[in-house]
């Protein structure tokens, strides 16, 4: 609490605490200092927040899309009954190019030519859209898809499916019944 202290001169007032006043008022320059360091460190944590998010956000966009890839072919195998039935018309290692597929859109193919051509076009959208590589297997009575990509962007070319170790691509299998 101020107290007023009058003098005989009415038009003059004087604070009897004016002193103690003066050395609590304001921020001292090691305060603002303190407050700007952690802010700063906020903000540090609120920037790798963010670079986290974004990094696992294209991790699951790239794990979505090796889902529809997988998905994708299994539903190819099974449109093509006779031609599934042909074990090697759907069989192709991983870092195999496609054989040059007909165009099976536009004019009439049999059950092998359309395998042909769905093998193209799988490998041709993996490659694309996920920098990737797929692997179709058969071990009776089913077909094993696998597609396989490099999320991390560091050169990684292993091919063990699940990965075991950092040098082994991520991927996505899934086992296709006959």
């Amino acid at each position: 609490m101020i107290r007023y202290q009058f003098t005989n001169n009415t038009s003059s007032i004087q604070s009897v605490n004016q002193g103690k006043l003066a050395s609590r008022s304001g921020f001292t320059l090691v305060e603002l200092l303190v407050t700007i360091v952690i802010i700063a460190i906020g903000l540090l944590g609120l920037a790798a927040l963010q670079i986290t998010g974004l990094k696992e956000s294209q991790a699951s966009s790239s794990r979505l899309l090796a889902n529809q890839l997988v998905y994708d072919m299994a539903d190819r195998i099974a449109a093509n009954r006779l031609g599934a039935a042909i074990a090697a018309n759907y069989t192709i290692a991983h870092g195999t190019a496609a054989a040059t597929a007909p165009d099976c859109v536009n004019n009439a193919c049999t059950a092998a030519q359309i395998a042909s051509y769905d093998l193209a076009k799988w490998k041709t959208s993996t490659a694309s859209l996920l920098s990737g590589d797929g692997e179709i297997s058969f071990s009776a009575p089913n077909y094993t898809i696998i597609v396989r990509w490099d999320e991390s962007n560091s050169g990684v070319t292993g091919t063990t499916c699940p990965p075991v170790a950092d040098t082994d691509l991520n991927c996505v299998t899934l086992s296709v019944w006959q």
